[in-house]
C-alpha cells in the first residue's frame, strides 16, 4: 500500500469534480490524504512540508510555489494541467516555455489530448486518459420536440444572448436558464419577460434541493454547455451521460470529446450563429452511445493510471526510450499548427 497526498484546487472541495481520482486510488488499496490549496483566492497554500513524506504527491491543477526544482524536492511528483486554465484552443498567451520548464523531470496526467501533445512537445512524460462518467440507463424523458437547458455560469464568456442566437429561429418546446455564476464571475443578466415569453424560457436562481435542480435538468434533452474551455468538461459529460444533445463552443475539452452533427453540436464562440436541431434526439442517443463505450474504456484504464501515479518519475527519464521519442514525432504537426494560430504561445 502507497500512501498518496492528493493537492488539489480547493474550489473541488465544493464541486466533487475531481473526486474520481482519489477514490481510484484508495479502490485499488492505496491510502490518500487531501490537501486543499486555497492560494487562487487568496487563501492559505499547501507547503511541501506538509507532503514530504508521502510516497507519491499529486498537484491537481495549481503548479506549487515550492522552492527549488520540483524533481529534486520528491522522487514521485504527478501534476495534472487543466486545459482551460492554459487557454490552447482559444489562442491566449499562456502555457509557454517558461510555464512547462517548471515541471522537467516531473509526470504530467492530461485529461487533453491537446495538452498531452504540448508536454509531448516539450520532452516531459506524458499519460493522456479520456474520462467519462457511467452511463445512465434511462434517456431523457422528453425525446419529442427541443427542451434545452442552459447554466449562466460565464457571462463573460456564454451569455443568454449567445443561446437566443444559436437558437435563431428555431422553436424551442422549453429552455431553462439558471442564472447562477461562477465565483468571481459577472452576474448574468435575466432575459426580459418579452423574451422570455417569445422562447418559453424559465429562470431559476436557486435550488433549495439538489433533487429539485436535478429533475429540471434531466426534461431537458438539449445540454448547451456553460463555459468556452474546460479542463475536463464533467457538465458535459454528465449530459452525455443522460442522453442530451451538447452544444458547445469548438474549443476543448469539448471539441475532444464531440464531432459536429455526429454526436452534438459545436459552433464558434466568437461568431455564434444558429444551429440545425432537427436531429437533437438523434445526437443525444449518439451521445449517449459515446459515453457507455467511453466508460467501458475508462475502467479497462484504471490499472494503467494507478501505476503511472505510483512509479516515481526517473523511471520514465532515465533514459528517453523509442516509443517517447515516437510520441515527441507525433506532437509536431499539433504544434506546427498551434503555432500558425497563436503565435505567442511559446513565450518566454
Amino acid at each position: 500500500m502507497s500512501k498518496v497526498a492528493y493537492i488539489d484546487h480547493s474550489y473541488h472541495e465544493k464541486t466533487k469534480s475531481t473526486d474520481f481520482i482519489p477514490e481510484i486510488l484508495v479502490s485499488h488499496g492505496h491510502e490518500v490524504d487531501r490537501f486543499w490549496d486555497s492560494s487562487w483566492n487568496g487563501g492559505d497554500a499547501v507547503e511541501f512540508n506538509d507532503v514530504e513524506h508521502y510516497d507519491a504527491i499529486v498537484l491537481f491543477q495549481l503548479p506549487p510555489q515550492w522552492p527549488g526544482a520540483l524533481h529534486k524536492l520528491h522522487p514521485n511528483i504527478t501534476f495534472i494541467p487543466m486545459l482551460d486554465g492554459l487557454g490552447y484552443t482559444r489562442e491566449r498567451q499562456l502555457g509557454g516555455v517558461s510555464y512547462w520548464s517548471k515541471f522537467a523531470n516531473i509526470k504530467i496526467l492530461n485529461f487533453s489530448k491537446t495538452v498531452h501533445y504540448v508536454c509531448n512537445a516539450f520532452g516531459l512524460e506524458s499519460r493522456y486518459f479520456q474520462y467519462f462518467q457511467p452511463p445512465q440507463s434511462r434517456l431523457p424523458a422528453q425525446r419529442q420536440g427541443l427542451h434545452g437547458f442552459f447554466w449562466a455560469r460565464r457571462e463573460d464568456q456564454i451569455s443568454v444572448d449567445t443561446i437566443l442566437a444559436l437558437i435563431g429561429d428555431t422553436k424551442f418546446d422549453s429552455l431553462h436558464i439558471h442564472l447562477a455564476p461562477d465565483p468571481g464571475a459577472p452576474i448574468p443578466e435575466a432575459p426580459s419577460r418579452e423574451i422570455c415569453q417569445k422562447f418559453t424560457i424559465t429562470t431559476s436562481n436557486w435550488f433549495e434541493k439538489k433533487e429539485d435542480f436535478e429533475a429540471v435538468l434531466g426534461r431537458a434533452n438539449v445540454f448547451f454547455a456553460p463555459r468556452l474551455e474546460e479542463g475536463i468538461g464533467q457538465a458535459m459529460l454528465e449530459a452525455f451521460s443522460r442522453g442530451q444533445c451538447v452544444v458547445a463552443p469548438d474549443c476543448g475539452t469539448m471539441n475532444e470529446y464531440i464531432m459536429h452533427d455526429a454526436n452534438g453540436l459545436l459552433y464558434r464562440y466568437d461568431k455564434p450563429t444558429p444551429l440545425d436541431f432537427s436531429k437533437a434526439v438523434e445526437l443525444g442517443s449518439a451521445g449517449h452511445t459515446l459515453a457507455t463505450k467511453g466508460f467501458s474504456h475508462w475502467k479497462s484504464c484504471e490499472q494503467d493510471l494507478v501505476q503511472f501515479i505510483l512509479t516515481p518519475c526517473e523511471n520514465f527519464y532515465r533514459i528517453k526510450t523509442p516509443s517517447m521519442i515516437k510520441e515527441c514525432l507525433k506532437s509536431i504537426p499539433f504544434i506546427l499548427h498551434t503555432v500558425r494560430n497563436a503565435k505567442s504561445l511559446f513565450t518566454f
